[in-house]
């Protein structure tokens, strides 16, 4: 049997390995510049996620808990694209908005 682009890995050592195809899950947010949004909950399960800012105001978000508008781990501008690197942080993720806009935020969260 061969191997798929989609369901090969090549780990730390450099070996390839065959892995089970991921099974995802997209949510949406509606943008709210003073509300804090869990985006995603803890989930050691998680393989990856990204977000995606379809809104025309930066995004905040926070890799933990308690984000606020002086605490976050990056933002993402309006119309931009977060992947979070292989291995995926596995913890809780929050977002909120910065600054006054509309759209929705889009986080998908994969697992295998």
């Amino acid at each position: 049997m061969g191997l798929s682009p989609a369901s090969v890995l090549v780990n730390t050592s450099g070996a390839i390995q065959q892995v089970a195809p991921a099974q995802g899950l997209t949510t949406s947010f509606a943008f709210t510049s003073a509300s804090n949004n869990t985006l995603l909950a803890a989930n050691p399960n998680r393989a990856c996620f990204s977000v995606f800012n379809d809104t025309n105001a930066n995004y905040l978000v926070l890799l933990g808990s308690t984000i606020t508008d002086a605490k976050w781990s990056f933002y993402l501008p309006p119309q931009s694209l977060y992947d979070a690197p292989m291995p995926a942080y596995t913890g809780i993720v929050q977002g909120r908005g910065w600054g006054v806009g509309s759209g929705t935020i889009y986080v998908t969260e994969l697992v295998p």
